[in-house]
């Protein structure tokens, strides 16, 4: 496993490969190629860190994730965007989880894209509010309208808000389970899996 302050990967065409669980305590840039986590988990931001777990992935680069879980943490009142280039693209992780604030009544903010045009995907589960933080999470997809793309269920945790875009679309392909609070913007969620068994709760 390794840990960094910022982890920056900026070699168009080349791919890196992760062979164990890695963590960036500040913010994530790939400017040029490929971070290939395969099976491996992903940490990014940490609570300490002000406005940290960015993460930023130029237009024709990429991160791909087979398994495993990336979880985004920032500082209390803090903010973390994450986003595919400013000329759009797609970011696409495994299971994505948004961890809460660590302080008492205070909110961690997650900003979805910085632009039209990108997608935010996650192969495995999209879960906002994980972690033992005492305060909240906000994720937020509205202010910028990615794309959202899950391709298993969407949680919304205790203490944890999930506002859609207004109107790009937002896939769902598993179930839906939400304990606190969801903002529809506007906009629409759509559930395409093919298998049956599904639930949506609350």
């Amino acid at each position: 496993a390794g840990t960094y302050f910022k982890l920056a990967i900026n070699r168009p065409g080349v791919t890196f490969n992760s062979n164990a669980a890695n963590t960036v305590t500040n913010d994530l840039n790939v400017a040029g190629g490929t971070y290939a986590l395969g099976a491996n988990n992903l940490t990014v931001g940490l609570a300490a860190n002000t406005n940290s777990g960015s993460i930023v992935v130029a237009s024709g680069q990429s991160i791909s994730q087979t398994a495993g879980t990336t979880t985004i943490a920032t500082s209390a009142v803090g903010t973390a965007t994450i986003s595919g280039g400013i000329a759009g693209g797609t970011v696409t992780f495994f299971n994505l989880s948004f961890d809460k604030s660590t302080t008492v009544s205070t909110a961690a903010t997650y900003v979805l894209g910085s632009t039209a045009g990108q997608t935010i995907r996650a192969d495995g589960t999209l879960t906002v509010a994980t972690g033992a933080g005492t305060g909240t999470a906000t994720t937020t997809a509205s202010a910028n309208n990615p794309t959202l793309d899950v391709n298993t269920d969407v949680i919304i945790n205790a203490s944890g808000t999930l506002a859609a875009p207004g109107s790009s679309a937002f896939t769902v392909a598993g179930s839906w389970a939400n304990s606190a609070t969801f903002t529809h913007s506007s906009g629409t969620v759509t559930f395409d899996s093919t298998a049956t068994g599904k639930t949506i709760a609350a």
